[in-house]
């Protein structure tokens, strides 16, 4: 038995797929890795059936935060923000990287905050593409990481940007779309309820 059943894939789209539109939504979902309770399996062939094609691309289950733990968001200026998702690797070993990039018009002391509360930490991400397709990066296993990059930039004219650009990846072995939660782990979980 073969894990994912293949199938013809048809170059039409669909009358909604024919909306298709480049770029992320520049509003982020993100939070500290080690601050998830159950992270979403990854699609699996039961022991009777292999996957479908579509069934093998996404995850469906939710992320769960951690008891009074919760989510954030980060919004950031609109067309200055990337997501890509690369085979790497050698043959029998390839996975994918998972790439962030986005761009906070100014220095400001709250980004440079967050880039201090995430260097050297795991991270998640949960990143939107314009045509309403979410992606997680980070597992039970791996988490997003920030990378070396330009970082916050003054410019040197009085015309130049001045800005910061945060770049992070994650590895998987999978390229999956997240079909998951978005809105419950926006708030704490099971929050301690104050008795009297």
């Amino acid at each position: 038995m073969s894990c994912i059943n293949l199938n013809n894939i048809d170059e039409a789209l669909s009358c909604v797929d024919q909306d298709n539109m480049g770029g992320i939504v520049p509003k982020l979902i993100y939070g500290y890795w080690d601050e998830v309770a159950t992270w979403p399996d990854w699609p699996a062939p039961t022991s009777q059936s292999s996957l479908a094609l579509d069934a093998a691309g996404a995850i469906t289950g939710d992320l769960v935060m951690a008891t009074g733990k919760r989510a954030y968001t980060l919004e950031f200026s609109d067309n200055v923000g990337s997501f890509s998702i690369s085979p790497q690797g050698e043959q029998g070993g390839i996975s994918f990287l998972y790439s962030l990039t986005f761009i906070s018009k100014r220095v400001r002391k709250l980004i440079l905050g967050f880039l201090n509360a995430s260097k050297n930490r795991k991270m998640f991400f949960i990143v939107q593409d314009n045509n309403g397709v979410y992606y997680l990066m980070g597992d039970k296993r791996r988490g997003a990481l920030l990378q070396a990059g330009d970082g916050a930039v003054t410019g040197t004219a009085t015309t130049d940007q001045n800005q910061t650009t945060c770049v992070f990846n994650y590895v998987s072995p999978r390229a999956l779309a997240y079909e998951g939660d978005v809105d419950d782990i926006l708030s704490a979980t099971n929050a301690a309820v104050p008795q009297g």
